[in-house]
């Protein structure tokens, strides 16, 4: 068995190899089908995974499996015109957590690298595993650097990208159908992503470039054909298995009985940022809030992780188009879960170009990374529920493991930038003193301040310890779930 960076030399000269034998090896050669990262796996079930092709050319293609009973070949699929030479398939009957390699064949000759994907765990299995995630990945040379190759070097089961791949409103901005795929196109065929999309399958959702700058769904009426040519378009490079007609991007899935990951679609069903907060401002719309509601509420994993492209809080620099411009709804869905006690629940968010760990007040926590390969702003002074923050280009790795969620921030050359271990479950902590009214500080498995008394409800299991506003330390302790622990 070849280990990771064995594989990743291997398939790199394998790729190569294909790359010759699709139309480099001069004029006899049959024609060049398939674009090197034009092939990527998406939405890995424990028993099927989606396989999508780009060919240069309209064609038929098919994907061979290496698996322990031999050679498993799927059906024949179209790469089309119509489809802008785009298609997939799914596989099917394969083997939980189990690691397969895979090629796919067109009729033309064409031949891929080898892709490989580990199926997801039996969702009743305490399976332990690590995935990675972040966004804003614009191929341009000018953002260069070598942290897709630090993360294909990671060992892990698969990856999240939250947003902003393609960028397709670069200047000139994609308007129509055939520029939309066009930057999807160069996005893909990029070589410093292929090593990406052969070690890991994807789960993606859209943010607001791979159609315009924060755009919502006022602008899928007043800019109707654009923006249905940029949801063609992904909808050809980022395939999923639901067929409904309006298709749904939201949706859920589980890795093992350990966690369950809910990926939301926050521009589809967006009202405009510039609307009046309130009761009918929304990011979700009522569908998709009472789908998000309904599946925390029934989740039976210890961790409960929530893909927001945007984050709920601190966005300074990109002001309207974050969750703090929809306070109501906001409020109303974190208020859902701590009303309900529903515990382990982790926020992943993006889109402002730098690394932040986010400890709120309510005792809820977010993690918001990127970019992969876009500009860096300056950061605005940080603020007491900010705990920690670096800008530069980074990614976050999390270790799903049975006694914490292990949430690690790297650089682009894959260096620790921070580390957070998050036990499950929920507890009480009370901070008190006599006279009452003394300021404080709580760190440890979550940071709260206040006033004393205070009570927070919905605080992480772990160890605790209290300063004082005079520069005074009390004694720690050890919260456990489902208990009360007192810092007084």
């Amino acid at each position: 068995m070849l280990d990771r960076r064995q594989w990743l030399k291997f398939s790199l000269a394998a790729g190569a190899g294909a790359a010759s034998g699709l139309g480099f090896g001069g004029c006899d050669s049959p024609p060049r089908t398939l674009l090197e990262g034009a092939v990527a796996t998406f939405e890995v079930t424990d028993t099927g995974a989606l396989v999508a092709v780009y060919s240069a050319v309209p064609t038929t293609a098919h994907v061979e499996v290496d698996t322990s009973s031999g050679l498993m070949i799927s059906p024949a699929f179209d790469l089309s015109e119509s489809t802008g030479n785009t298609g997939f398939v799914e596989l099917v009957d394969l083997e939980p957590d189990t690691e397969y390699v895979y090629r796919v064949v067109t009729e033309l000759g064409g031949e891929s690298a080898p892709y490989r994907l580990r199926t997801a765990p039996p969702p009743d299995e305490p399976h332990e595993f690590t995935f990675l995630f972040s966004a804003d990945l614009d191929v341009d040379p000018l953002w260069d650097s070598p942290i897709l190759t630090a993360m294909a070097l990671t060992p892990a089961s698969f990856y999240i990208s939250l947003g902003d791949w393609p960028y397709a409103d670069n200047a000139p901005g994609a308007i129509t159908l055939a520029e939309y795929r066009e930057r999807h196109r160069q996005a893909r065929a990029a070589a410093k992503v292929t090593p990406l999309l052969q070690q890991f399958p994807v789960f993606a959702i859209w943010d607001d470039h791979e159609a315009r700058n924060n755009w919502n769904a006022h602008f899928a009426e007043v800019e109707a054909d654009r923006i249905a040519a940029a949801v063609q378009a992904w909808d050809e490079w980022f395939p999923l298995r639901d067929t409904s007609s309006p298709k749904i991007r939201y949706r859920s899935w589980r890795w093992g009985s350990l966690v369950e990951v809910f990926m939301l679609d926050l521009r589809m069903y967006r009202s405009d940022n510039h609307d009046p907060d309130g009761p009918d401002k929304t990011m979700l719309g009522a569908g998709q809030k009472g789908w998000l509601k309904g599946s925390l509420a029934a989740s039976t994993a210890p961790y409960k992780i929530v893909i927001t492209s945007v984050p709920l809080d601190f966005g300074e620099l990109i002001g309207v188009d974050c969750w703090r411009n929809f306070r109501t709804e906001r409020d109303e869905v974190l208020g859902f879960i701590l009303d309900n006690q529903i515990s382990g629940v982790v926020f992943l968010a993006a889109d402002q170009h730098w690394f932040a760990a986010h400890h709120f007040a309510n005792g809820l926590k977010e993690f918001q990374v990127g970019p992969l390969a876009r500009g860096l702003p300056e950061l605005d002074p940080i603020q007491p529920e900010v705990v920690a923050r670096e800008s530069g280009y980074n990614y976050g790795e999390i270790a799903v493991r049975a006694d914490a969620l292990e949430v690690v921030a790297r650089d682009a050359y894959g260096a620790e930038l921070y580390r957070e271990a998050i036990r499950p479950g929920r507890g009480v902590l009370r901070v008190d003193s006599d006279p009452p009214g003394r300021g404080f500080v709580a760190t440890g498995a979550h940071r709260f301040a206040g006033t004393t008394p205070a009570e927070f409800a919905h605080a992480t299991p772990g160890t605790y310890a209290v300063s004082w506003d005079d520069g005074e330390t009390g004694p720690g302790g050890e919260l456990r779930d489902g208990e009360i622990l007192v810092l007084s």
